[in-house]
């Protein structure tokens, strides 16, 4: 399943909601590449791609943090099983272990 503009407008809601129980925290959000269409309604197809990601370069250590908090935070996540292929794409599969087993 790809992300669609109801996909996106949960995920939006669903980070209002986590937000909204940071008090007084700061916070930057980047919305790029089909999340970004989706969201301003230029496109309404759906989309799976992580290219963007990528141009971020992130960190083993990033990617790790972010992984550990996305498994820690969103248990019903329906797609948990592309980590891996995730990891792969982003150049950090030598990290897949730690999520395993």
């Amino acid at each position: 399943m790809g992300l669609s503009q109801k996909n996106l407008e949960e995920a939006i809601r669903l980070l209002e909601n986590l937000l909204a129980t940071q008090k007084g925290a700061g916070f930057w959000l980047v919305v790029c590449g089909g999340s970004a269409l989706l969201a301003q309604e230029i496109i309404s197809r759906s989309t799976e791609d992580v290219d963007d990601l990528r141009t971020l370069a992130p960190t083993s250590v990033e990617i790790e943090a972010a992984v550990r908090w996305i498994l820690e935070n969103i248990p019903v996540l329906a797609h948990r099983d592309k980590i891996p292929d995730l990891l792969t794409h982003l150049g950090h599969a030598h990290i897949i272990p730690k999520f395993q087993g």
